[in-house]
């Protein structure tokens, strides 16, 4: 872990951030290490990471964890829109790095080509439990019943009361006006 947050500037607790999702898991078998290691890559926010992991009672443990490079980047089948590219500065910074670490090399056509979604082989791979709570769908779950977008002119002392209320103040105002329809319930 030292390596990775000296050299790299990623503590291997952003890992817990990959989003397995759309990301890809190849088995890695270049060499006898005694337990099955995989390689992966994923999103974690904006950027795409190769990560070399293994499963140990149903988790995943990283070995080594770096942003992905250029050809990587753009051998991945599915982006998320916004996916940041490394510059060529930044990529020669991440094959540098991946010449120091023998455990995480680059990703080869061979390496893109056996891989498979993470969907399909984590469960295999951490069981089911565990393959459940990593593809979980990330962000807020979608209401039954949405709230309903809509622009609405309201006098510039109605706005700047409830600004100065601070962040979230749109639900504050929904809210006063539910307490209304509350309070007034024949005026439907």
């Amino acid at each position: 872990m030292k390596f990775e947050l000296q050299e790299r500037g990623l503590p291997f607790t952003v890992a817990q951030d990959v989003e397995w999702g759309s990301a890809v898991i190849e088995e890695e078998v270049l060499a006898d290490y005694g337990e099955r290691r995989y390689w992966a890559l994923g999103q974690i926010g904006d950027r795409l990471f190769a990560l070399a992991f293994v499963a140990r009672t149903e988790k995943i443990h990283v070995i080594s964890l770096r942003k992905a490079n250029s050809r990587e980047v753009n051998a991945m089948p599915k982006l998320k829109p916004g996916t940041v590219l490394p510059t060529p500065a930044e990529d020669a910074k991440i094959k540098k790095q991946m010449r120091q670490d023998s455990q995480n090399p680059e990703g080869t056509k061979k390496d893109f080509a056996k891989a498979r979604p993470a969907n399909e082989v984590l469960p295999g791979i951490v069981g089911e439990e565990a393959d459940e709570k990593l593809l979980k769908p990330r962000g807020r779950p979608k209401a039954e019943r949405r709230k309903e977008r809509i622009n609405i002119r309201l006098s510039p002392e109605v706005v700047d009361y409830f600004k100065a209320s601070g962040s979230g103040w749109q639900t504050r105002i929904d809210a006063a006006l539910r307490q209304f329809i509350a309070e007034h319930p024949h005026w439907v």
